[in-house]
């Protein structure tokens, strides 16, 4: 079982996120002002964001993608799938965004584990 949220950003991206309704669904229809999720998660659940996994691609939009983001055909994109999993291996978070490439830098930063220096 999931909740499903959209968020239609004109200009930016389009966001479509997908949530395990068990851990997440009593946030479903509330309003009580920004809480980031990972901090809601982890005080209404206990379970902290421990692992996450990101693709990217770049790639021209659809022709809704770019009425929506309203860009030409012309004008590529940032198409991203996001899993994210709590500290008890359950992946919690699907999101895939579609992003206007030129308003959008992507930054990373990551440790490398000691099986990628055997």
């Amino acid at each position: 079982m999931h909740s499903r949220i959209t968020y239609h950003c004109h200009l930016e991206r389009v966001l479509d996120s997908y949530y395990l309704a068990s851990l997440l669904g009593d946030l479903l229809g509330k309003d009580e002002g920004y809480i980031p999720l990972f901090k809601w998660l982890r005080e209404h659940t206990g379970i902290k964001a421990a692992h996450a996994r990101e693709r990217l691609n770049c790639r021209m939009p659809s022709a809704e993608e770019a009425t929506l983001l309203n860009i030409s055909r012309g004008q590529p994109v940032v198409d991203m799938d996001r899993w994210v999993w709590g500290d008890n291996g359950v992946l919690f978070e699907y999101t895939h965004i579609v992003a206007n490439a030129a308003l959008h830098e992507f930054s990373y930063s990551y440790d490398m584990d000691e099986e990628a220096s055997k």
